[in-house]
This record gives structure tokens, sequence and C-alpha cells, in this order.
């Protein structure tokens, strides 16, 4: 299993025990008319988080990629760079600090009862 696999299926079981918003893979048309697979392998990206970070959500991956990343943003995403855990199974309350640095996004609901945010 590939890096993004790995990064992709720990994002997919924390979202799911978290209870949040999960996508992937994601497609992101792109300028040039190319479709950007946000899944697994470069240049694609792990996932989607669409509560999180920006207007759009937030985009994890593994690896930068200077032209998507700039109409990612462009496009009102977020994007996050982080390496897989290591050591299965992983800890969960690195993915909730996580989550609660990058904030929640979604407008029409509240965030979940775990979310705590002092900012």
């Amino acid at each position: 299993m590939t890096d993004r696999e790995l990064l992709r299926e720990q994002w997919r079981e924390a979202a799911q025990r978290l209870s949040v918003a999960f996508i992937a893979p994601f497609f992101l048309k792109l300028p040039n008319g190319r479709s950007q697979e946000f899944a697994a392998l470069l240049p694609e990206f792990a996932a989607l988080l669409p509560e999180f970070g920006a207007v759009q959500g937030m985009l994890v991956d593994t690896e930068f990629n200077r032209e998507v990343f700039a109409f990612a943003r462009a496009a009102r995403y977020g994007i996050s760079i982080m390496g897989a855990e290591k050591r299965l199974p992983f800890n969960i309350d690195g993915y909730i600090s996580c989550l609660v640095d990058w904030g929640w996004a979604n407008k029409d609901q509240p965030p979940p009862t775990w979310y705590k945010n002092d900012a």
C-alpha cells in the first residue's frame, strides 16, 4: 500500500469514527481541462474533508503539486500535506487536533460534539 493509500484509509477511518464527511476519490476539473483525482497516486490527492478548513473543504495529501495546489486554493479549497501514521492503530486524538486546527467550515450545520475550538 502506498503512503497516499494508507493516508486515505486512515482519514476514512477517522472520519467514520468522528462522524464527519469524507470524500475519496475526489475529482477536480483543472483549467487546462484535465480532471485531477484526489485519491491515491501522484498527481492525485488522498481525500477531501468538505466540512473543514476552507469554503470548499480541506484536501489532504502526502506530496506537493504546485499547479494543482494553486488551482485548488483559487477554487477555495484548503490543502494540507501530511504523512500517514506508521504505527497502527493510529491515535484519533491527532486527527481531532488536526481538524480543530483547520477549523469547522460548514456554515449550514453545527460542529460535532467532540469539536472544541476556543479561538
